[in-house]
């Protein structure tokens, strides 16, 4: 009797050996494979970054512009400081509607990744693109392999020194570029704002108080647009669309004072 246990024992501890080797053998296959899918993904990625001239059409969503700020558009390459090409395009005013953005694309065929495109509206506003970047058109056969369909431009680049998914607002032009250049913005949501509103005498979740009490009863869509740093103060960002006019206002708050600021028609006033 004390044999047959034993070799039971013996059976199912060699059985629960095996199970656990057979187990393990597949997790470090499974690891291993996905490991080799990170490393090709890397690898398109890197190949991506080799690449120096943009083809594709640039898709920009403009918002908050009236139809005559934007029926004529100037658009110029700048490399390395100089203006290497512009042109001119035209909106007819029955593309822009109320509370609509309108589509249009970097009207260039080819320029290089390192280049900034200079957008100029009708009423002067300056709006400097740049920061363009690829990305690999990945294909997944299964969880543990990949391939890649070429290079894609990222719609994420920098306007006006700001982090932006192609859309262009009229309250983030500059009328004066070389002043505007000299100030600083840091987005929401990232480690540096976090930082930066410790310090601050009036916190984020005071300065949100602070701009929900001033607040127009029927406005739209709201949103918060991180930190402006000037030579001399420091704002909280907000706008508040208003569904009457085709525009937005602007509503700074001091960071250190808590002072609230609207501006109905920003940056003009």
């Amino acid at each position: 009797m004390n044999k047959i246990v034993k070799f039971l024992v013996i059976s199912i501890g060699t059985l629960l050996l095996f199970a656990i080797i057979i187990f393990a053998i597949i997790l470090i296959g499974f690891k291993y494979s996905d490991y080799q899918v990170d490393r090709k993904v890397e690898e398109f990625s890197k190949n991506c970054d080799t690449v120096s001239l943009v083809y594709d059409k640039i898709p920009l969503n403009l918002t908050g512009f009236a139809p005559k700020e934007i029926e004529s558009i100037t658009f110029k390459i700048i490399r390395d400081n100089k203006i290497t090409k512009d042109t001119l395009i035209k909106i007819s005013s029955s593309k822009v509607k109320k509370n609509e953005s309108v589509a249009i694309n970097i009207p260039f065929n080819v320029f290089l990744k390192t280049d900034s495109i200079l957008f100029i509206t009708k009423n002067n506003l300056h709006y400097y693109i740049s920061g363009f970047s690829y990305e690999p058109s990945l294909k997944y056969y299964g969880p543990h392999r990949v391939e890649s369909l070429g290079c894609n431009v990222v719609n994420s680049f920098k306007i006006n020194n700001r982090i932006s998914n192609c859309y262009i607002n009229k309250s983030t032009g500059w009328l004066s570029p070389e002043k505007s250049k000299k100030i600083k913005y840091i987005d929401d949501e990232t480690t540096e704002y976090k930082k930066f509103t410790n310090k601050c005498k009036i916190n984020p979740l005071k300065a949100q108080q602070l701009f929900f009490s001033q607040c127009k009863k029927n406005h739209g869509a709201i949103s918060t647009h991180g930190i402006e740093i000037d030579s001399i103060n420091s704002y909280y960002i907000y706008s508040e669309e208003d569904y009457s006019k085709l525009n937005y206002t602007i509503v700074k708050i001091n960071t250190k004072t808590g002072e609230i600021k609207r501006y109905n028609d920003y940056p003009f006033n």
